[in-house]
């Protein structure tokens, strides 16, 4: 989703002399966060699963 929203800042800076990848990137956005509304939400209330990128094996334990 940063990506998404970082697109039309990246798009502007480098191709702010096209006007219609500019109106484009913005339209890319706003769909973005619009689709992802909810899941935001929930994010914010603290409510969104939290995906663990822990590459260690099932009943492996953690190092203290």
């Amino acid at each position: 989703m940063i990506s998404g929203i970082t697109f039309p800042i990246v798009i502007m800076v480098f191709y702010s002399t096209n006007s219609s990848i500019n109106i484009f990137s913005l339209a890319v956005a706003i769909l973005i966060l619009v689709t992802h509304q909810r899941n935001i939400e929930r994010i914010i209330r603290g409510e969104e699963s939290i995906v663990k990128w822990s590459l260690r094996a099932k009943g492996a334990k953690a190092k203290s």
